[in-house]
C-alpha cells in the first residue's frame, strides 16, 4: 500500500504537467501571433482577454456577474448551463477578475478530466495506453475550449467521475456527480443514462444493486428539472431554453444527414475562411469520429461505444450547426479509442503530428476573429 501512493501521485503530477506545460504552450503560441501578425506588443497577461474571450465566453461571464436575467435582450442567456458560471461567481469572491476566474475554473477541471480519464482507461488498459488517451484529449484539434471561458471541461470533468465512481460502484458518488453534471450541461449530460443502463444489462446486478444503480438515474432526471425549474424562475416558462435556442440560435433537431448535406451544400457557396475554419472541420470531425466509433465497438466497452455513437448523432442533428467539434472534444470515448489504436509507435507519431498541427491552426483562427466556435 505505501508503494502505490508514491506511484499514484507521480502520475498525477506527470498528468498535471502534460495539462499545464500543453495549456500554456496553447497560450504562448496564441500571444506570439499577436506579435508577428499584428504588429502588436501588450504583454502576454494584458492580451488574454482581448485574445480568448469571445463567442459564448462573453455570456458565461456576464451571468457569473449579474445572473439570469428576464431582461428582453440578456433572457436567451438561459440556454446556458448554470453550474460553469456558478463556479465562477463562487471564485469571484476571492479574485476581482472574474475572466481569471473563468480561466482558474476551466483548467482547474480541465486537469481533474485529464487525471479521471486516465483512471478510468487504467482499469480497463496498461499505463501507457492510459497516458496516450490523456494525451489525445490534450491535443485534440479543439482542446482549446477545454482551457478557456467555455463549460466544456467543467462539463467533461463531471461526466467522467460520473462513469468512473459507476465503474467503482460507488453509487453515492456516481448519484452526486451525475446531477452536478446535468447542471453543466442539461442536453449533453443526459446520456450518461446510456451508459448506466447498457452496464446494468451487461453486469446483470441483484435487485439490490438495482436500486442503488436507480439512484443516479434519479439524479440525472433530478438535476434536470432543477435546470427547467430554473426557467420557470426566471422566465415564467419550464421550457423557455427551447425556444430561445430556436428562435435566437436557429437549433432544432432534424435528420443528421440532411444537416451534413447541408454542409455540403454551403461549401459551394460559403467564403473560404468559413469553409476552412467551420465547414470542413466539421464534416471531417463527423466522418472520423464515426470511423473511429464502428471501431470502438470492437476495441472499447459497449457502454462506451453505445454513447460515442448517440452522441455523435444527436450533436449532428442540431440544425445550424457551428460547434460539432467543439461539443465532441468532450466525448470521452474517442480519446480511450485513439490511445488503443496508437500502440504502434508509427501510427502514434502520424496522428500525434497531424492532431498537434490542426490544433495550432484553430487556436490561431479562433483567437484572430475566424468562424471558430
Amino acid at each position: 500500500m505505501k508503494k502505490s501512493i508514491p506511484e499514484n501521485l507521480k502520475v498525477f503530477s506527470i498528468i498535471a504537467a502534460m495539462v499545464i506545460s500543453s495549456r500554456i504552450v496553447i497560450f504562448l503560441l496564441a500571444y506570439c501571433g499577436l506579435l508577428f501578425y499584428r504588429n502588436q506588443s501588450p504583454g502576454f497577461f494584458p492580451s488574454l482577454q482581448n485574445l480568448w474571450d469571445r463567442w459564448d465566453s462573453n455570456h458565461y461571464l456576464y451571468i457569473a456577474q449579474h445572473g439570469y436575467t428576464s431582461v428582453p435582450d440578456k433572457s436567451p442567456l438561459i440556454v446556458f448551463a448554470p453550474l460553469f458560471p456558478s463556479l465562477i461567481q463562487l471564485l469571484h469572491y476571492i479574485i476581482s477578475n472574474v475572466f481569471l476566474c473563468s480561466l482558474i475554473v476551466s483548467n482547474t477541471f480541465l486537469i481533474i478530466a485529464a487525471i479521471t480519464l486516465y483512471k478510468l482507461a487504467a482499469m480497463d488498459y496498461d499505463k501507457n495506453t492510459a497516458l496516450r488517451c490523456v494525451k489525445y484529449l490534450l491535443i485534440y484539434p479543439f482542446s482549446f475550449f477545454l482551457n478557456i471561458s467555455f463549460s466544456e471541461s467543467t462539463f467533461l470533468a463531471f461526466f467522467l467521475l460520473s462513469v468512473y465512481a459507476m465503474r467503482r460502484k460507488l453509487w453515492v458518488i456516481a448519484s452526486l456527480v451525475a446531477f452536478l453534471t446535468v447542471l453543466a450541461r442539461p442536453n449533453s449530460g443526459i446520456f450518461l443514462l446510456i451508459i448506466l443502463i447498457v452496464e446494468c444489462f451487461l453486469e446483470k446486478p441483484r435487485s439490490k444493486d438495482l436500486l442503488q444503480k436507480a439512484t443516479v438515474a434519479v439524479s440525472v432526471v433530478v438535476g434536470y428539472s432543477c435546470y427547467l425549474l430554473l426557467n420557470k424562475i426566471v422566465l415564467g416558462d419550464w421550457v423557455a431554453f427551447l425556444k430561445f435556442e430556436k428562435i435566437n440560435w436557429y437549433h432544432h433537431y432534424i435528420f443528421f444527414i440532411s444537416n451534413i448535406q447541408s454542409m455540403f451544400n454551403q461549401l459551394r457557396i460559403k467564403e473560404p475562411s468559413y469553409r476552412i475554419t467551420l465547414l470542413f472541420p466539421q464534416i471531417v470531425t463527423f466522418f472520423t469520429v464515426g470511423l473511429l466509433s464502428i471501431i470502438g465497438l470492437w476495441r472499447i466497452r459497449l457502454s462506451y461505444s453505445l454513447y460515442l455513437i448517440s452522441f455523435l448523432l444527436a450533436t449532428y442533428s442540431i440544425s445550424w450547426l457551428i460547434s460539432g467539434e467543439r461539443y465532441l472534444a468532450t466525448a470521452f470515448p474517442l480519446f480511450l479509442i485513439l490511445g488503443i489504436i496508437s500502440r504502434h509507435a508509427w501510427l502514434d507519431f502520424i496522428l500525434t503530428f497531424i492532431s498537434t498541427i490542426l490544433l495550432a491552426f484553430y487556436v490561431l483562427s479562433f483567437t484572430y476573429g475566424s468562424v471558430t466556435m
